[in-house]
């Protein structure tokens, strides 16, 4: 990429900027005549000049391509995102313009919308629309251009920051077992039980066969003795093998899945989403005392 040039007090000329950024001047001034992106300055004999923000917004255009986006969506989402009105309620849109122009940004976002509202809310309102929304994109993207890894960076960033914060533990120890495709929604689920004071461990299972799911899980538990256990997602679990794990421990269960819909147990409550685990586990600690876990 060659180094970027100098403005004069008119700005630049198309040769300059097309030089600027690797972009000919036919397609620069295709892009201004169909969808506006063109420089908005003009020097003396109307020769229009490009300003230096009306190179950023190409630059931001040409990285938007490059992520997979239609050149006339490109254009659209090049314009600087606002500063946001706090009257007005931040949806997925917001969460994706920012990931894919300003990480830095979308990393605020979440941490006033987190303080705010809650990280579970973050999650249902804003981070699984927008990964689902992403999933459905049939374009691909470039090598490092990603989305989905900018916000999976921005959730786990958020999780640390909210560690840090974090209340004194009460002692009683929570394990979430999740299977690899459902793991942020596992740290969702975990940071917000961590929130409330409780010592978390995040088991991820990515075996196939159901009797090594079972006994990754039961390894976790023999090495980290939970009071609680949450399994989460897809998990392939050998029914016999996992009742036999859950009577042959102290540990309350949920379960969060619909992959053993017959599956029932004693000791077993179902929940379907996370915020109706977190509660539910809030609820069981509340009901039982702290000290009753020891």
């Amino acid at each position: 990429m060659p180094e970027n040039l100098p403005f004069g007090d008119s700005g630049l000329t198309v040769s300059a900027v097309s030089t600027q950024l690797g972009v000919s001047p036919s397609t620069l001034r295709s892009w201004d005549r169909r969808y506006g992106v063109g420089p908005t300055g003009r020097q003396a004999g109307s020769r229009r000049m490009y300003s230096a923000g009306d190179v950023e917004r190409i630059r931001r255009m040409i990285r938007l391509i490059e992520e997979g986006l239609p050149a006339k969506q490109a254009a659209v989402e090049s314009n600087e995102f606002p500063a946001h009105d706090d009257a007005r309620p931040v949806d997925v849109a917001d969460l994706l313009m920012l990931a894919r122009r300003s990480p830095e940004s979308l990393d605020a976002l979440l941490w006033r919308e987190t303080m705010r509202d809650g990280l579970v809310s973050v999650w249902s309102r804003l981070i699984e629309p927008a990964l689902a929304e992403l999933s459905e994109n049939t374009q691909g993207a470039r090598p490092g251009h990603l989305v989905e890894t900018v916000i999976y960076g921005a959730l786990m960033q958020l999780q640390k920051k909210l560690a840090v914060i974090a209340g004194p533990t009460t002692g009683i120890r929570v394990s979430v077992a999740s299977w690899h495709d459902r793991f942020p929604l596992a740290t969702v689920v975990g940071g917000a039980l961590q929130w409330e004071g409780m010592d978390v461990r995040i088991q991820i299972i990515s075996r196939l066969k159901e009797e090594e799911a079972v006994t990754i899980l039961r390894k976790h538990m023999d090495s980290f003795g939970p009071h609680i256990v949450v399994a989460i997602g897809r998990l392939p679990l050998a029914k016999e093998q996992f009742s036999e794990l859950i009577s042959g421990t102290q540990a309350s269960f949920f379960l969060m899945c619909d992959d053993l819909p017959d599956f029932v147990h004693p000791k077993l409550q179902r929940v379907r989403t996370a915020l109706a685990c977190v509660e539910e586990v809030r609820a069981l600690v509340q009901s039982v005392g702290s000290k009753a876990w020891d």
